[in-house]
């Protein structure tokens, strides 16, 4: 078994525990997002592979951006959004407004992002681009997340994806969670 079948069996299995257990401390269960399995996963993998870079495409009121920050708070989360809405956030997270399938190759070199969540329109044609964006930008083992894959659209994006995947569906109820590792 290669290294990004490993991880991914890994993720896979802390993907399980986050359904099924709440590890956040007690700051992140008293914030009142909803009590989401796919927050609580954020906030694991955050803390268990402590990515130096992580990048959120589409940060709404900040629950994501919360939990990787929090998860993982040496590492910097930047939260990428046409609107910022997001507030009282950790020192770790820095708000960046502006097209999420811009990438500023200055702050963002090739290889310097260890996870990426794309989680914004919800559209295949803009996910795609978006992913393709930021793909230059990921680490040799960096963790895609893509939320919602079920909506309308988001399927296609899904099943584009040819890096070694799966799709979690307890995460998020019926819009489905996608989990990938970089080669």
């Amino acid at each position: 078994m290669n290294s990004s079948n490993i991880k991914l069996a890994e993720l896979a299995a802390l993907a399980d525990v986050s359904y099924h257990e709440d590890l956040r401390p007690q700051v992140l269960k008293d914030m009142s997002f909803d009590p989401n399995p796919y927050y609580r996963f954020l906030y694991a993998i955050a803390y268990r592979y402590k990515p130096k870079v992580a990048v959120e495409l589409g940060t709404s009121y900040g629950g994501g951006t919360q939990h990787l920050a929090y998860g993982n708070p040496e590492g910097v989360v930047y939260s990428i959004d046409n609107h910022q809405i997001a507030k009282n956030l950790p020192a770790n997270v820095h708000l960046i407004e502006g097209d999420t399938r811009n990438r500023d190759y200055a702050l963002f070199p090739d290889k310097s992002v260890g996870l990426l969540f794309i989680d914004s329109t919800h559209e295949a044609n803009h996910a795609w681009q978006e992913y393709a964006t930021w793909y230059f930008a990921l680490i040799v083992g960096a963790i895609i997340l893509a939320d919602d894959i079920y909506m309308a659209g988001m399927r296609e994006f899904w099943d584009r994806i040819t890096l070694p995947k799966f799709q979690h569906d307890g995460l998020h109820d019926t819009c489905g969670f996608g989990v990938a590792v970089n080669l």
